[in-house]
């Protein structure tokens, strides 16, 4: 049973190490293919829009961290490892995943929920 319980520590603590916040504002055709990996996007400071679908309680974000924003261009979305939604049940569980990723919370206004990043 330690054994177990070792294993399962070591590979959850192995893949929590190498996750990342993927964005896109579309689904990929095909596997992580134009995602951006925001660690790889110089900014300090982002906003977090949660958004809530019609008809369910599961909030998925939308990233602003500056960008150039066409008319009919979509923000980004934070994306898993295979280019879905990642879809969060509340605020606070936003707050601990970009706390997870380096991001620390500062505030919230009304409308998203504002990071900086971690010094390094």
């Amino acid at each position: 049973m330690k054994r177990f319980l070792l294993l399962f520590v070591v590979l959850f603590l192995s893949i929590s190490a190498f996750s990342q916040i993927l964005l896109s504002s579309k689904k990929p055709k095909s596997n992580r293919n134009n995602l951006i990996n925001l660690d790889t996007i110089k900014v300090n400071i982002i906003c977090v829009i949660p958004h809530t679908r019609f008809m369910s309680n599961r909030q998925v974000c939308k990233i602003d961290y500056g960008q150039k924003i066409k008319f009919f261009k979509r923000k980004e979305k934070v994306r898993t490892e295979l280019g879905d939604k990642k879809k969060f049940n509340s605020d606070a569980a936003i707050i601990n995943y970009f706390s997870e990723q380096s991001w620390v919370y500062i505030d919230f206004d009304g409308y998203a929920l504002i990071f900086h990043r971690k010094a390094k």
